[in-house]
């Protein structure tokens, strides 16, 4: 963020088993502080994914929350713009099963 958007922005990264379901990551704004929580329960199977994709995608959520540019689904052409900026392979709305299983291939 401090290179491409001049902000240095700490945003706490949470790893819980809390969540239901396969969700692998969210970024939540609430009360003027984001916090971006991982699901504990994919991490295992799924780590390359979560460091290669959702993380940047999570921190593109927080930098439009900080930047006041948070509408619609969260995934406007600029959020897109942020998560590859932030590092992120992919950016996309949702998680891609198939990057994921294919990732898991030794070919």
């Amino acid at each position: 963020m401090q290179k491409h958007y001049g902000l240095v922005y700490k945003v706490p990264l949470i790893v819980t088993d809390e969540f239901k379901g396969r969700l692998y990551g969210l970024a939540v704004y609430k009360d003027g502080k984001t916090k971006i929580y991982l699901n504990k329960k994919v991490m295992q199977e799924s780590f390359d994914y979560i460091i290669d994709s959702v993380i940047a995608h999570e921190y593109a959520h927080a930098l439009m929350f900080r930047l006041g540019k948070f509408s619609g689904d969260g995934h406007s052409q600029e959020w897109q713009e942020a998560c590859v900026k932030l590092g992120g392979i992919g950016c996309m709305k949702y998680v891609d099963r198939d990057d994921v299983i294919m990732g898991k291939l030794p070919f």
